[in-house]
């Protein structure tokens, strides 16, 4: 039996409110699908966003570093323009060393050979024996009288003659031959030496004389006693020395049987 137009239409009715439901649901799905998916989107553009400012970071890092790696290169370069310098500068400094230690080394043997001329001008010096060119008595107790006074010799110069008597040396009374010994033996050639003589009716005078030695001429003496002083001007005082030292070695003139046997000394 078939239906009724009102059954049909109530069922047509029932068959749309279940047709709606089921698009209502299907809508409602799709709308918790796209609330999801909007979700989703922005969680995903917050995560960009990270990203984006992440690599924004990581660029301003790597530009950071980038700039100290070019520093330093720069640093690197300049430390290994300084090392060259001072690796040119240090071997310099090696050459200047090695020539001062050979300077100082050739100084060394110049003071050693300098000390040596010095210690044998010294002793050559000190082996002169002083002479001013008198003979005295060698036994007298009181008054000194001059019994010959030797020519070109500095008494000679001096203006002393024969028979003049001697008084005083250097501001000591002379008495007796022990008193000019005495004086006379302090002397050295190159020294002065004052006397106060005795002449007779023409009274006392006093006259000054450099001390010289038989061996050598005054000039000579006097240039090796400033040697022996340590004053040593080289290379003129060289030449000098080596004609000094070697014509010194030649023995001393010996004296004759007659001047051996004399009753005077010479001085």
């Amino acid at each position: 039996m078939s239906a009724t137009p009102k059954e049909q239409f109530n069922e047509n009715i029932k068959n749309l409110v279940a047709l709606y439901e089921a698009k209502d649901a299907e809508c409602n799905d799709l709308s918790a699908g796209l609330a999801q998916t909007q979700s989703s989107l922005l969680e995903s553009q917050r995560k960009n966003e990270d990203l984006a400012n992440k690599n924004k970071d990581l660029a301003q890092k790597l530009a950071d570093l980038t700039a100290a790696y070019r520093t330093l290169q720069a640093e690197r370069d300049e430390l290994s323009t300084k090392n060259e310098a001072l690796a040119i500068e240090n071997a310099s400094l090696q050459e200047k060393v090695a020539k001062l230690e050979a300077d100082t080394l050739g100084l060394k043997e110049r003071m050693a050979y300098r000390e040596t001329l010095i210690r044998q001008a010294k002793d050559k010096y000190e082996s002169l024996k002083p002479w001013v060119g008198i003979e005295i008595p060698t036994h007298s107790l009181s008054g000194l009288k001059i019994l010959d006074v030797r020519p070109k010799s500095p008494a000679g110069a001096a203006g002393i003659l024969t028979n003049d008597v001697v008084e005083m040396m250097n501001g000591e009374q002379v008495a007796k031959l022990s008193d000019f010994k005495g004086i006379f033996s302090k002397l050295r050639p190159g020294d002065k030496l004052t006397l106060r003589l005795g002449r007779g009716k023409a009274g006392s005078f006093e006259c000054s004389l450099d001390v010289a030695t038989r061996r050598l001429p005054l000039d000579e003496v006097i240039v090796l006693k400033r040697i022996a002083g340590g004053n040593l001007q080289l290379p003129d005082d060289e030449a000098f020395l080596s004609r000094i030292l070697g014509d010194m070695k030649s023995p001393r003139r010996s004296l004759s049987m007659t001047e051996f046997f004399d009753d005077k000394e010479a001085y």
